[in-house]
């Protein structure tokens, strides 16, 4: 999304970075899926999933 303003290159590049941030985040959480696989135990998926998530959450908050 662009917003034409006097600074609207300026918000571009803000979302953007926004976008790269969320985007990198959800690929941590697909790789720390992959690494567990399937049938893995629930407390294994949670060990694995709380970085990743926490990280897609600041970064959602920040967009």
């Amino acid at each position: 999304m662009v917003i034409e303003t006097p600074s609207g290159a300026k918000l571009s590049a803000n979302v953007e970075e926004q976008a790269r941030r969320l985007a990198l985040a959800l690929d941590a959480i697909e790789s720390a899926l992959e690494k567990i696989g399937p049938g893995a135990e629930p407390s294994a998926v949670v060990a694995a999933l709380t970085g990743p998530v926490s990280a897609f959450d600041t970064a959602a908050k920040g967009a």
